[in-house]
């Protein structure tokens, strides 16, 4: 799978995509083998990662890294891999109902208690302090900014977020990450999107005009085929440290147990 999607991406390494800021959507079909993708790949290349996991568990993205030969216990035991339960955070917040306020950003929470006060405020402010303070302690440590991924931000949307509120979180952790081109980090988001749902369409167009790469993938507008399970859209656009013509391309793909198959059926276009 890995030299698959290196090849639609025309990267044969993780590191020339850090200064990305990448969103994801998936629409009718399961787009989350990036995900698992930018997970393996950056651990792959011993890449300080922050993943906050909301709708899996981590013995769910442990089992798909084996597959693809890379173990994140591992990577988690020597410290280059900061995993957070976010589902079962959230989980607990929801059932806790954890009576706690937010005295301001620099009070400390455990990780339990930044999404405790998430579920009481039902603003994304404890949980960008909660990434704030990861990172700055990860450049203190490691002098490098790390790989931030969230496994799917539409969560947030269900749980009574408001898509403005999404947007506004996600334009302050991308500038928690890009400072200088030799330090820059990688931000990479997933949001389902499905028919009819105004909040997660309004921050999927918000990615699409913010990142300077999206990954679309989508189900076949013919329905179900055994041979080609979905398309994927890229486009490319500036990044914060490379200059670049828009361009896109559109790729189908298989997936099979243990890869990828991917098929193109678009060629490059540039917008001046």
């Amino acid at each position: 799978m890995l030299s698959a999607i290196n090849s639609i991406l025309k990267t044969g390494k993780s590191e020339s995509l850090f200064g990305e800021n990448i969103g994801i959507c998936e629409t009718s079909t399961d787009g989350s083998f990036f995900i698992h993708y930018f997970l393996s790949a950056s651990v792959k290349e011993k890449r300080p990662v922050c993943f906050v996991a909301l709708t899996q568990s981590f013995k769910h993205y442990n089992n798909v890294s084996q597959k693809l030969g890379v173990g994140l216990q591992t990577a988690r035991d020597a410290g280059y891999l900061d995993f957070v339960e976010g589902m079962k955070h959230l989980s607990d917040a929801i059932c806790e109902q954890t009576q706690t306020s937010i005295e301001g950003d620099n009070q400390e929470h455990t990780d339990s208690e930044h999404f405790s006060l998430l579920m009481k405020s039902q603003t994304l402010q404890p949980l960008l302090i909660f990434l704030r303070n990861k990172i700055n302690k990860n450049f203190e440590n490691q002098k490098c900014l790390p790989v931030v991924i969230i496994d799917n931000i539409g969560f947030l949307l269900n749980i009574g977020v408001s898509a403005k509120d999404v947007v506004t979180f996600m334009h302050y952790l991308n500038n928690c990450l890009f400072k200088t081109g030799e330090e820059s980090g990688l931000l990479v988001t997933l949001i389902t999107n499905t028919e009819n749902d105004e909040q997660s369409d309004i921050v999927w167009k918000s990615m699409c005009h913010s990142c300077s790469l999206t990954l679309h993938v989508a189900g076949l507008e013919s329905g179900y085929c055994k041979d080609v399970h979905g398309e994927i859209s890229v486009v490319w656009r500036d990044g914060h440290y490379s200059y670049r013509k828009m361009s896109s391309q559109k790729f189908q793909f298989k997936l099979t147990e243990k890869n990828i198959d991917i098929f193109a059926v678009g060629m490059s276009s540039a917008v001046l």
